[in-house]
């Protein structure tokens, strides 16, 4: 459904409104396995790349079931699980520093994390209900 336009010379992709409406729909309401799901559930494979790029919101590559940032830091990984039919997969996310803040995956498992300026780790908490101060773990060392 896209309408290839010539403007200047370039090559211009331009969807149609009912279909751009529909990918915010499936934006909105998908949840991971996302790349299952967007063929098991809505059918659209061949929107897959423009739904998680608006999914994970970051300049990236994808590759297969895998989605890189700019960096080649894996950001989404989905994998078919060999022993049964399941998916399994993991997000992650970086801050500016390349420090992995978060990590999530199909489990229900997660961890996010903290760092300073200069890259230390000063807060974490997981699924599991911990919480770490690690800051104030330094702080009564000394």
């Amino acid at each position: 459904m896209w309408v290839i336009k010539l403007q200047y010379g370039v090559k211009i992709c331009i969807m149609n409104k009912k279909l751009l409406k529909y990918i915010d729909y499936i934006v909105k309401e998908i949840e991971p396995p996302y790349f299952k799901n967007i063929v098991e559930l809505y059918d659209v494979l061949e929107y897959k790349n423009h739904i998680i790029k608006k999914i994970i919101k970051e300049a990236m590559v994808i590759q297969r079931n895998i989605v890189y940032d700019i960096e080649g830091r894996v950001l989404y990984n989905e994998n078919k699980n060999i022993y049964t039919p399941d998916i399994t997969w993991e997000r992650y996310q970086y801050d500016s520093q390349g420090n992995r803040i978060y990590y999530g995956d199909s489990s229900g498992f997660w961890y996010k994390k903290v760092f300073d300026e200069e890259g230390n780790e000063i807060y974490f908490e997981n699924s599991a209900g911990l919480v770490d101060t690690i800051e104030d773990e330094k702080k009564i060392c000394y």
